[in-house]
């Protein structure tokens, strides 16, 4: 880092394996909030039904092979 700030960034990836269909239940960015709400730890979007679905800011790109292509990310789906 300089003084007039950064000159380079590095980006990562993180691989999350869920068991069967992809719901926010079993990611480790879920977070349990004030003990009223779960809500991801990586958008901030507060998810409802975190057994039930992904929210729709959700990130990860899931590969469709892997899931039987029984789920449609949120973004695909418009």
């Amino acid at each position: 880092m300089t003084s007039n700030g950064c000159t380079e960034y590095t980006t990562g990836t993180l691989s999350i394996n869920f068991p069967g269909r992809p719901t926010c239940q079993h990611c480790p960015l879920l977070e349990w909030r004030h003990g009223i709400r779960h809500q991801c730890g990586f958008t901030g979007e507060i998810v409802l039904f975190p057994k039930d679905d992904v929210g729709r800011l959700c990130p990860i790109n899931f590969d469709k092979e892997e899931t039987n292509e029984l789920y449609v990310s949120p973004a695909e789906n418009g």
